[in-house]
């Protein structure tokens, strides 16, 4: 049983190091989805109409500075592509943030930008702006004593206006989509 607290202490303090004041972290999480409709008849006798399948991926680079001990300045870009036959979705987002580390797991926030575009055969036939409140947390498995294996979250919500851009006509709606990631990836930590 001592062996056990010893290892456990010590592996709790290699991780505390990581997040001094001064160290800078890098990473990114990634994720794919692929999802696919059925033209079967689904018992109620309604036919789906041709068979569909989305793909999407994500990748979320961040960079951190270490503010002080446990608390970190981020900045962050996300790029999402969805595509579903002749038809693609794109959404970019660039943010600043503020992330705390206890031990092993995190949480912070931020604002985020996003840029989207829609269309279809390559053509942009929608586009949009819009400002969102960012959310995030997860936890850090430690590969080596500067590299982690990193699961984590996101939730986006919507503030202020969303301007959008339709046929070359300009609107503006408020902004009150939501949004949750899930992903894994990787973050090293790096002493200045």
């Amino acid at each position: 049983m001592k062996y056990i607290f010893v290892l456990i202490t010590l592996m709790g303090s290699m991780l505390m190091g990581q997040f001094e004041k001064g160290n800078i972290s890098a990473g990114s999480l990634f994720s794919y989805s692929s999802s696919k409709s059925s033209s079967d008849d689904d018992g109620t006798g309604v036919l789906t109409i041709g068979r569909e399948i989305t793909y999407s991926g994500s990748i979320k680079p961040a960079v951190s500075y270490f503010l002080m001990d446990n608390l970190s300045l981020d900045a962050l870009i996300s790029m999402t592509k969805m595509s579903q036959d002749d038809y693609y979705n794109s959404m970019n987002l660039l943010g600043a943030g503020a992330t705390y580390y206890i031990n092993t797991m995190y949480a912070g926030g931020g604002f985020a930008m996003s840029s989207s575009t829609n269309g279809q055969d390559g053509e942009a036939d929608y586009k949009s702006k819009s400002n969102f409140l960012e959310l995030h947390g997860g936890y850090l498995h430690g590969l080596s004593d500067n590299i982690f294996l990193d699961i984590g979250a996101s939730y986006l919500m919507g503030m202020g206006e969303n301007t959008s851009e339709y046929d070359g006509d300009e609107y503006k709606s408020d902004n009150e989509s939501t949004s949750i990631w899930i992903g894994v990836g990787v973050k090293a930590f790096f002493s200045l």
